[in-house]
């Protein structure tokens, strides 16, 4: 779990006590951080990021403005330190199920499943954060620079896994940047499915992942007879239909010639 003050920290932020007393009122600063990224979060997805204002998250959390400073420097402070949050949750889990002891193929289903799993539970933020670019593009200003340094830990690891899996005969060799466009490209269609067309399902999702995979595993050996079941060994000890010894004694019956004793 990633602590607030770990993200205050790496931004050079004052990092105020979990909990102090005030006129014997006990105040949790962890439980309302939490609670004004959650209201601001749902303030900037019915308003717009650009119509919120410092002064109306203050009033939709119902402290004051000054109390507000304590936490937060300005609106834009709020809205980062979410996405943080939540890119340092992944890169956790990135690092987590890379170091499992399980096949590539399965590392990679098993972090896009999580990574789906992200996508649903943070619905609004992702809406959020459509309109905060959409916004920006408008003005002219490209977000491509900032996009790309968020999303560069997913595309690392799955390009990582891909070369594993080749390397190790697991998948089949293909371009790894167009195998990892592929995969980020089911996620990218989450996103736009959820927040936009808002008819996606984690089943669906999950099956198209499944599918996608199943194209890129290497096909198991095959025999020769082009039975994928591994060839039995022969043994000399088993008698082979059709010999010479069986056939000549079918003959020798057919013909009615009793062997010499």
């Amino acid at each position: 779990m990633v602590s607030w003050d770990r993200l205050r920290a790496g931004a050079g932020l004052p990092m105020p006590d979990e909990s102090v007393c005030i006129m014997g009122i006990v105040i949790n600063h962890e439980a309302r951080r939490r609670d004004i990224l959650q209201k601001s979060l749902r303030l900037f997805a019915e308003q717009g990021y650009n119509d919120v204002t410092f002064q109306k998250i203050a009033d939709r959390c119902g402290i004051a403005r000054t109390t507000l400073y304590t936490y937060f420097g300005h609106k834009r402070e709020i809205f980062d330190y979410t996405i943080s949050l939540s890119t340092v949750e992944l890169a956790e889990k990135y690092a987590e199920i890379s170091s499992e002891p399980l096949p590539a193929p399965e590392k990679i289903i098993k972090l896009l499943e999580h990574v789906l799993r992200v996508i649903f539970r943070h619905r609004v933020l992702l809406t959020v954060i459509l309109d905060y670019v959409l916004s920006v593009q408008r003005t002219g200003h490209s977000m491509r620079k900032p996009i790309n340094r968020h999303t560069i830990g997913l595309k690392s690891v799955l390009r990582r896994l891909l070369k594993q899996g080749m390397a190790a005969g697991e998948l089949t060799p293909k371009p790894v940047g167009v195998a990892t466009a592929l995969l980020y490209g089911i996620m990218e269609s989450a996103i736009l499915r959820i927040t936009i067309s808002e008819n996606a399902t984690y089943d669906e999702l999950q099956a198209m992942l499944h599918h996608t995979m199943s194209g890129l595993r290497a096909a198991p050996p095959q025999s020769l007879s082009g039975d994928p079941r591994p060839m039995q060994p022969f043994s000399c000890s088993q008698p082979l239909s059709g010999s010479k010894s069986e056939s000549g004694s079918q003959s020798t019956k057919k013909a009615g010639i009793r062997p010499r004793s």
